[in-house]
């Protein structure tokens, strides 16, 4: 069992799935949704290492102070849309679209290295890389059109354990999204990802366990020199959960395989043990960890219109939860 390279790691099945099929039919495109009623603000976000973030904006019009999230996308370096490489696929595009139609303003960021922003991703940790959503919340609150009692996180995996980690040390953070949110340490989550490759895969047990054994040597191999997949290995999410105070809604998909579904009922219990008595889970069937619905793939191929688009019922869950939260 071989490992992809770098950060790609997390997001393996995704990669494999999703975009794989993106390669061999090219979904419908949509038809067109009314005109926005928002402004979409070209900005930069100034880092603490000096480097520059650039994104968008989408701000509500007609109104002095609106309340806003900030997004925080996967291990990836993707641009502010979080696109894959053919341009089907763009869930925080979609996400800020659907949010801003109903009065909340969304910042979304081109990552370091992608689009016009500066520097490299692939040379930070995820400790590392909260330093930028530090940042860009320090932006939202800086600015006299956005109300800063009423500013969220939405983080996708990778993102959603930065926004664990913010929202376990800033109590002004009024509510948190976690969509694809890891509970263990990633060692755990690397044995589940490769045993679960070799469930699918015909090999006898004695041929398994062998299997199994290279692919955790090779991982081992690689947290001597790759500083990310060294914090992943050993970062234990549970603590940070256990510290936030702030509303939380935990997003899983049914059929994600690079974040096993159960991890989400483990880290909702973990933020309830600390004293949140607000929090919700909802596994949503037939999604993967891209927040796709399978049901759209036959035999790795997609079919039908908007195969490429996050279902309206996962964006109609982050609404329907986010309005009377950041109200």
């Amino acid at each position: 069992m071989k490992f992809p390279a770098g950060r790609t790691l997390w997001i393996a099945a995704l990669s494999c799935c999703a975009f794989g099929a993106a390669r061999a039919t090219a979904a419908t495109a949509p038809a067109k949704a009314a005109p926005a009623p928002y402004q979409s603000i070209e900005v930069r976000v100034k880092t603490r290492d000096g480097q520059t973030l650039a994104g968008t904006l989408t701000r509500p019009a007609g109104v002095a102070k609106v309340p806003s999230v900030l997004l925080v996308s996967s291990a990836d370096a993707t641009d502010r849309d979080a696109s894959n490489n053919h341009g089907l696929y763009h869930p925080m595009r979609q996400i800020a679209d659907t949010l801003s139609r109903h009065g909340i303003a969304v910042l979304r960021l081109d990552d370091r290295g992608k689009g016009q922003s500066t520097g490299r991703l692939d040379t930070l940790n995820t400790a590392e890389r909260a330093n930028d959503a530090r940042d860009a919340l320090q932006f939202l609150r800086a600015r006299s059109d956005i109300d800063r009692r009423r500013i969220a996180i939405l983080g996708h995996s990778e993102g959603a354990l930065i926004a664990s980690m913010l929202g376990a040390e800033d109590t002004t953070i009024r509510a948190l999204i976690l969509m694809a949110s890891t509970a263990h340490r990633g060692r755990t989550i690397v044995e589940w990802q490769q045993e679960y490759a070799m469930q699918r895969a015909p090999m006898s047990p004695a041929v398994r366990k062998k299997e199994m054994q290279q692919a955790m040597a090779e991982w081992n191999e690689r947290l001597k020199h790759d500083r990310w997949s060294s914090f992943f290995d050993t970062y234990d999410p549970l603590i940070a959960a256990r510290r936030i105070k702030a509303p939380v809604l935990i997003l899983q998909g049914t059929s994600d395989m690079s974040c096993p579904p159960p991890e989400a009922t483990t880290l909702e219990s973990a933020i309830k043990s600390g004293g949140n008595g607000d929090v919700t889970l909802m596994k949503i069937e037939s999604v993967d960890h891209a927040f796709l619905d399978v049901s759209g793939f036959q035999n790795g191929v997609a079919y039908g219109d908007g195969a490429f688009l996050v279902p309206s019922r996962v964006l109609a869950a982050i609404l329907d939860w986010a309005v009377p939260h950041l109200r």
